[in-house]
């Protein structure tokens, strides 16, 4: 998700800011609406212009989230075993 690693990079922002910079709270929440901009509006462009691309050999960009049994047995399967393996 491009959002996150934004926000990620946003916060990382306030970090230099508030140390290097010295900005108060009030400073940086003058830059929020910035944020919301850069983070939520910048993948949001070609996530919109997807919905119109459409290939005659592929079809749309955005199709069925339809996902077969065994794909799904072995998503959860990996997920658990994450979740398992890396509790101390």
């Amino acid at each position: 998700m491009p959002a996150d690693a934004l926000w990620t990079f946003a916060m990382a922002c306030n970090v230099y800011l508030t140390f290097f910079r010295k900005y108060d709270a009030k400073q940086l929440r003058l830059l929020e609406w910035r944020y919301v901009v850069l983070c939520y509006g910048i993948p949001f462009i070609p996530a919109f212009v997807y919905f119109f691309v459409r290939s005659d050999s592929r079809g749309k960009v955005y199709g069925s989230a339809v996902v077969s049994l065994p794909l799904i047995i072995i998503r959860l399967g990996l997920t658990f075993l994450a979740v398992v393996l890396g509790k101390p």
